[in-house]
């Protein structure tokens, strides 16, 4: 009776959660539907629940129920790919030959709203990370809420001064708002020769690209800052006891959050990948999208892109982090036609995302 009263609710928790992670699974591969968009946008658990899905197969193994341990099993195993997208675990670098260039490209969401308001001792924020930027040692730097002042110091020819080690640069920034223009940009030391918007139907979210001529070769450079799930700082301290009272009404609000971002994120990144597929020129596409390795969104990218962080990077790749957790939601993808050498990710320093760094060659 008693083995019979632990072992029902046990069970009951090995389906659920069986379930819950074999409809985030499927969310990861097909279009959002009204009916299960909520679980792509909870996709935030999916490590959580592979965690749960190890702890029971032990648990089943350990009491012999050969028979239920086939259900975390089955879980686990659906959930291999979207693990091997999120871990880079047997990485294999490319080596460049003498006779190919290598590019080493820098992605970078440098957080405009803290840009020049912010101070770290006698410097602000601002002038500290377009420092940093000049001292990289990249031949293309792509930024994703990028800034700068209508008027006074911190505006666009102190941006462009302190960046002068690029010689060729792309800003666009659409939105002006309290003395603020906020947008997107390209910086490069080879010559940029075309330059193209990719309207996303939002006036924020926003992507833009560049043709970049290295030696005899072109290449098409996109940037993007696709939806964010606009949390607060009040949603991003996640403090368990402080929710008691709250907690129904805290997770509805979370969950409705996180739906009303990922829809459009989809069709955001959408329009990005029919650009880059009607690209005459190899393709470099990197920005913040805002979305996780088990996303839709991703997976988008994913499908006819390399991404680079899983070709030369290490580990979890951390990015950016929620309620302490890191998690990866910046990245670099690239044409198959492109290999990479290396994939660093730079220190937290300036803003709330870390730069991710790429060295890589046209095979």
């Amino acid at each position: 009776m008693i083995k019979r009263l632990i072992q029902f609710p046990i069970l009951l928790i090995s389906i659920t959660a069986a379930v819950a992670s074999l409809l985030i699974v499927l969310c990861a591969y097909i279009p959002p539907k009204p009916m299960l968009s909520i679980f792509g946008a909870w996709n935030g658990l999916f490590f959580a629940f592979c965690l749960l899905h190890f702890g029971l197969l032990i648990f089943w193994l350990v009491r012999g129920e050969w028979k239920w341990a086939i259900i975390p099993l089955v879980a686990l195993a659906a959930s291999t790919p979207l693990i091997l997208s999120t871990i880079s675990i047997n990485p294999k670098p490319a080596t460049a030959t003498p006779d190919r260039q290598t590019l080493r490209v820098t992605s970078y969401n440098v957080g405009q709203f803290q840009f020049f308001n912010k101070k770290i001792g006698k410097n602000t924020v601002g002038a500290l990370l377009l420092d940093k930027l000049a001292e990289d040692s990249a031949d293309i730097v792509c930024l994703q809420e990028f800034g700068f002042k209508e008027y006074g110091k911190h505006d666009e020819s102190f941006v462009l001064r302190k960046l002068r080690s690029y010689p060729y640069h792309f800003c666009h920034t659409p939105v002006f708002d309290y003395n603020f223009h906020k947008g997107l940009a390209i910086f490069s030391k080879h010559p940029i020769v075309a330059e193209h918007v990719i309207d996303l139907g939002s006036t924020y979210q926003r992507a833009i690209a560049t043709d970049i001529k290295v030696g005899n070769d072109t290449n098409r450079v996109f940037t993007a800052y696709l939806q964010s799930n606009k949390l607060n700082a009040s949603d991003k301290d996640f403090k368990l006891e402080d929710w008691k009272d709250k907690l129904r009404l805290k997770l509805t609000v979370l969950s409705q959050k996180l739906d009303r971002a990922a829809k459009p994120r989809v069709r955001q990144a959408a329009k990005i990948k029919a650009a880059a597929d009607q690209s005459p020129y190899p393709v470099i596409i990197a920005g913040d999208l805002n979305d996780l390795p088990a996303s839709y969104t991703y997976h988008l990218f994913k499908n006819g892109y390399k991404d680079l962080f899983l070709e030369a990077g290490k580990g979890f790749g951390s990015t950016c982090s929620i309620w302490h957790i890191g998690i990866r939601i910046d990245y670099i993808f690239a044409d198959p036609r492109f290999d990479a050498t290396s994939f660093t990710i730079g220190e937290m320093d300036y803003s709330d995302h870390r730069p991710i760094h790429c060295e890589l060659f046209l095979k």
